[in-house]
């Protein structure tokens, strides 16, 4: 019994789809990478240019300053971790910017995320965040105690954010 390339043509074109799909996967990985990398450096750029500090690294957040951000600095898939940060008039800043990934494969999704911690130990603001609004859920929201501030003055502001 003699096989002939024809009996090999599905096996051939699953092993061509395959490769094809792990290398996609690998260029957008790379992509990626340098995409962060190029970030990172035009961002540490920024700090030296306007004298702030830069770090990669959460540890430069003080403790109690970390606990008081309404956001969990889970760096499990990190893709990156840019902060700026300083003093400027006594005030302490941090301006976070990361980027990170949950799920994998159809479910994977990626999180742009940026933070500002103002921290001053003069100021008695209570601590709040600000964040895109949506209609529906923020209504249902209020019936079990969430609040909205609006500013007359910022009427377009208001209408964006909580």
């Amino acid at each position: 019994m003699s096989i002939t390339i024809v009996q090999f043509l599905p096996f051939i074109f699953f092993i061509a789809i395959f490769a094809l799909v792990i290398i996609a996967s690998i260029a957008q990985n790379e992509r990626e990478k340098k995409e962060a990398l190029q970030r990172s450096a035009d961002i540490k750029s920024f700090c030296q240019r306007n004298n702030f500090k830069y770090s990669n690294d959460i540890t430069v957040i003080p403790k109690g300053v970390k606990e008081l951000s309404h956001f969990a600095m889970n760096v499990s898939h990190l893709l990156y971790l840019n902060i700026i940060y300083g003093t400027r008039d006594g005030i302490d800043f941090y301006i976070i910017d990361r980027k990170h990934v949950t799920g994998s494969g159809k479910s994977r999704t990626v999180h742009h995320e940026n933070y500002c911690i103002i921290h001053d130990a003069n100021i008695d603001l209570p601590h709040f965040f600000i964040r895109d609004e949506y209609e529906f859920f923020d209504n249902i929201g209020k019936l079990f105690g969430g609040q909205d501030i609006n500013f007359p003055n910022a009427p377009t502001f208001s209408k964006k954010f909580v």
